[in-house]
Parts: C-alpha cells; sequence; structure tokens
C-alpha cells in the first residue's frame, strides 16, 4: 500500500512545534479530488476559511491562536516592564523620602532635646535652685503682699509716718514714737492692729492730713524703728498726684532717697544719699502736666497702685528745666568744695548756663576766684566769666569775662571737667 501524502497549504504566518524538513513547497488554490476505486482514496482538504499548519506530529494550529499567544506575550511584556519602572521609581522615591523622613526624625529629636532643656531651665526659674528663690516662691511672696490688708491709721501715727516723707522735711534721723501697745489702726474689715501686733512686716497704712492723702508702705523693726525700704505717695484732695518719696532706712536711720514732688509750677527730682549733716547727689528741675486722677480710694488700695519714681518719670517724659549736682542741706544746694554744679536749660533743651563752684543758701556764692560759668540769654552769644560770685554774679569786673565764645573755646574750657548731665550748646 502506498504512503499517503498530505499537502498543506502555505500561509504568512510561523508554524509552531517542529516544522518539517522539506525544502520543497507547494501550492494550490483548487482542492484536489482524488477518486480511487477498488483501493482508491478521495482527500478533499477543506479549512472553511481558516488557515491550518502542521508539524511533525500532526497538530495543525489555528493562526488566530498564534495572533492571541502572540499579544498576550507582548501584553506580558509590557506589563512586566511597566512593573519593573514603577518598582524602580517607587524605590527611588521611596529612597528619597526615608532620606527626608530620617532629616526630619534627626531635627523632631533635637527638637525634643532643646525642649527638655527648655522644662529643666522653665523647672529651675519656678522652683529654683538649692541657695535661690524660684519664680513660685517670688510670686507667692507677692501675692502676699498684694493681699496686704489696708490699715487706717489713727492719728497719734501719722506725726511719724509723715516724717518718712521728705516734704517739709529734711531730717535724716526719723524714729517713730511707737510702743508695743501703741494702737496702729483698722482695716477695712475692722480688725485692730497694735503696734506689736505688725513688727517686721510690710504694711500698707493709709491717712489723710490737712489736704493730702497719703498712703505708706513700709515697716518697722523690733525697736519700732523704720527698718528697710518704705515709699510713700501723696495725693492733693482732687485726687491728683503731690508726691513720691522713697527712702532706705536702718533702725531709723535714713540712708538714702528718691523723691518726686511738685514745688510751685515745677516738679522736683532727688536722688541723693545721706550723710550727717547734708546729703550728696542729684536735685533736677521739670516742666510736667500731670492732673491724673487716682482710681482707689483709702479702702481698697493695693500695692500695685504705688508710685515709684524712676518708673514714673520714665512713663510721663518731662521737660527738664535744671540739674544741680552737690551736697544739700536745710533743703538748700550748700556745696563749699568746688565741685558741685548746675546747668540751666532753654526750652529747647540747649544749655542757658553752666556754673561750677561753691554754693551758699542755693546760689552761686564763691570767694575763691576759682568759680565761673557759661551762660547766654535767648538773644546773645555765649560769654565765659571766671572769678569770684555773689548772689549768682561774677562780681569781678569786665576784665572777668570773655564775650563772645565759640564752641571752640567751650570745649577747650570743659576739656577736664566731667559733667553728668547733657551738654547741648545753642547754635552748635
Amino acid at each position: 500500500m502506498g504512503c499517503k501524502k498530505i499537502y498543506i497549504k502555505e500561509y504568512k504566518g510561523d508554524i509552531i512545534m517542529n516544522r518539517q524538513r522539506n525544502n520543497q513547497r507547494q501550492s494550490t488554490n483548487t482542492n484536489t479530488v482524488a477518486n480511487q476505486t477498488n483501493g482508491q482514496v478521495n482527500t478533499n482538504q477543506q479549512t472553511n476559511g481558516e488557515p491550518e499548519e502542521n508539524n511533525n506530529k500532526g497538530y495543525i494550529v489555528p493562526k488566530s491562536t498564534i495572533i492571541i499567544l502572540t499579544s498576550i506575550a507582548g501584553f506580558v511584556g509590557a506589563a512586566i516592564l511597566a512593573f519593573v519602572g514603577w518598582s524602580t521609581y517607587t524605590i527611588i522615591t521611596m529612597g528619597k523620602e526615608l532620606g527626608k523622613n530620617s532629616a526630619q526624625i534627626d531635627s523632631l529629636y533635637n527638637s525634643i532635646n532643646n525642649i527638655n532643656d527648655d522644662i529643666k531651665n522653665i523647672n529651675l526659674t519656678l522652683n529654683g535652685e538649692p541657695n535661690e528663690d524660684g519664680l513660685c516662691t517670688r510670686l507667692a511672696v507677692l501675692e502676699k503682699l498684694i493681699d496686704i490688708e489696708v490699715i487706717s491709721v489713727s492719728s497719734n501715727v501719722t506725726t511719724s509716718v509723715r516724717e518718712v516723707s521728705l516734704e517739709p522735711n529734711d531730717t535724716n534721723l526719723v524714729n517713730s514714737n511707737f510702743k508695743s501697745d501703741t494702737y496702729i489702726g483698722n482695716d477695712p474689715n475692722g480688725n485692730q492692729y497694735i503696734a506689736e501686733d505688725l513688727i517686721n512686716q510690710k504694711v500698707l497704712l493709709t491717712y489723710t492730713e490737712n489736704d493730702k492723702e497719703i498712703y505708706f508702705l513700709g515697716q518697722y523693726n523690733e525697736n519700732y524703728n523704720w527698718n528697710g525700704y518704705c515709699i510713700i505717695n501723696s495725693y492733693n484732695s482732687d485726687g491728683t498726684l503731690f508726691s513720691i518719696c522713697e527712702s532706705n532706712f536702718e533702725n531709723g536711720k535714713r540712708l538714702d532717697y528718691k523723691s518726686f514732688y511738685k514745688d510751685s509750677d515745677e516738679w522736683i527730682y532727688t536722688d541723693r544719699v545721706c550723710g550727717d549733716n547734708n546729703n550728696t547727689g542729684v536735685s533736677i528741675s521739670y516742666n510736667l502736666i500731670y492732673e491724673k486722677v487716682k482710681n482707689f480710694t483709702n479702702t481698697n488700695v493695693r500695692i500695685t497702685d504705688i508710685l515709684y519714681v524712676d518708673k514714673f518719670i520714665a512713663i510721663v517724659n518731662p521737660t527738664m528745666l535744671s540739674y544741680y549736682y552737690g551736697k544739700t542741706s536745710n533743703l538748700l544746694f550748700n556745696d563749699t568744695t568746688g565741685e558741685a554744679y548746675y546747668v540751666s536749660y532753654f526750652e529747647d533743651g540747649t544749655i542757658k548756663t553752666l556754673y561750677q563752684g561753691n554754693f551758699v543758701d542755693g546760689k552761686f556764692n564763691d570767694t575763691t576766684g576759682n568759680a565761673w560759668y557759661i551762660a547766654k540769654e535767648k538773644n546773645t552769644n555765649y560769654m565765659y566769666a571766671k572769678g569770684n560770685f555773689k548772689e549768682n554774679t561774677c562780681i569781678d569786673g569786665d576784665d572777668a569775662y570773655e564775650n563772645p565764645v565759640d564752641l571752640n573755646r567751650i570745649n577747650e574750657i570743659i576739656k577736664d571737667k566731667h559733667f553728668e548731665c547733657e551738654l547741648k550748646w545753642a547754635g552748635y
């Protein structure tokens, strides 16, 4: 029996599996019909429009399947490439983010350490160190002071309190007339106090004398003498401020004082250290219009209502009229050291008069021949005079005067001298 030959129609495309090693390809456009009788075979190859391919095992694979498999392989490959790309980008991005996060974590760690340090410092500030009180202790003391009961003093106490102020007194020995059973006064609740109840305690005393309302903050010691820091504020009957006086005492002896009070149309500032026979320091006169009325009474005043000299002056910013440095006694300029000086000013702050020499009874009085001044009026030049002075005037005649003097000459005159106040010369 002869071998059957099968002819496979060739199409464009690939034959999968193992290709038959046949170098000879045949093509046909028609169906081959073989009629065989008594052993003839009729072969009709028809694919119903579907190309078929064969391998040496005889499997026939449709091309549509090939196309689908090829598409799937392409899709899978593209997907793999996309996944690889996405993975790479994600890893790089995550690396950058991790780097940023690491830096942020380091920064956060440092911030936490700084916060811990700040907390430690705050705790030290609040609670203090072994040998130093903290803010809590200070606030407790302040709270206690704020809650001091106001004591309205009796008439037999007012004399002792009045002497703490410098106006109109200028004494450095201020002893109270208290005894242990001296009736001090009563608070707004009606509680009564005698002197022994308040030894070494900060007290806020109030009273009215003539046309002045007085507020005293301070304390006395076991000897019933004023001791430590004491301050008095006094007000006129209309509620406007009249004076502030601060002093440090040692068992009734005034060590120093600082005051600000109204004298006619001027306000006087003093800052002095007390001596046995006189006081040394500064006296300044100011121009100030201050008509503010206090908003408290002698029954509801608190220590926060007390005014202090330097803080008050810094707030109201008055205009300086004159400046004196030297000794005082009997409330007057009295200094014969030759080192005292006095400056008066025009309204614009320029110098009207600069004098250095002796002072007697508040005036330029010097018989040494070494006193001098530089002075001018509004419409004149500066002049200089050196010699003897009486009642604010040089009495040595025209030969003692240089008129006029310019800035160079002025600087030559004062070059070896020291003045605490500002020296601003008119026209220069």
